[in-house]
């Protein structure tokens, strides 16, 4: 209607009042505007500070926790290698020695460990008194085999292998002896053969 020229002077002049007033609010609004912003922007870097604090505090607990992992690792290694590993190969070295001694086995707790152990002396204990059998038969055996059952003499047996034993050590000349009974058969048949035994 201004444009038109419809106005009259006072309406004119209110429009003109009302245009100042709104340059005057709309300057005080960029003024508010311009506060606002530079508030917002102080909030958001004071929050992306924030949040750069708490990064830096998570890498910060990252890393000692990594660290402890690490640590807790190394500590638990070397208990385990003291408290299981060791035990086992001190146990397995007993074992390859040559004789086995059931003193050189930890057998004192309550662990694991200490259970096996003591089985595995149980089993060598059983193992040696076997073989401690096992060669008192073999050596009953082996004197049987070459001494007279009746006498407990040296049957020929013995005789050839302490010949060829006596032969391989001796550097000296070897000499050998008999003795024969005359007519032993005549005791005998005689006067029995207890009596023939006795003689």
């Amino acid at each position: 209607e201004r444009i038109n020229g419809r106005l009259a002077a006072t309406e004119l002049t209110h429009l003109s009042d009302a245009s100042a007033k709104n340059r005057e609010l709309a300057g005080e609004i960029s003024v508010l505007m311009g506060y606002v912003a530079a508030r917002v922007r102080l909030q958001i870097n004071s929050q992306s500070e924030e949040l750069q604090q708490q990064i830096r505090e998570h890498q910060q607990n990252l890393i000692a926790l990594a660290i402890f992992i690490v640590i807790f690792a190394l500590v638990a290694g070397v208990y385990f290698d003291m408290t299981v590993v060791r035990r086992i190969l001190r146990m397995q070295r007993a074992v390859d020695r040559l004789p086995v001694n059931i003193n050189d086995f930890e057998r004192h707790g309550k662990d694991e460990i200490a259970k096996l152990s003591q089985t595995v002396v149980s089993f060598i204990e059983r193992i040696q008194l076997q073989e401690e059998k096992m060669f008192n038969v073999n050596q009953e055996l082996s004197y049987l085999a070459e001494h007279d059952s009746l006498t407990g003499v040296a049957n020929r047996r013995h005789f050839h292998a302490a010949a060829k034993r006596l032969l391989r050590q001796s550097q000296l000349p070897v000499c050998i002896a008999l003795c024969d009974i005359d007519h032993f058969k005549d005791v005998n048949d005689q006067r029995g053969h207890a009596v023939g035994d006795v003689a």
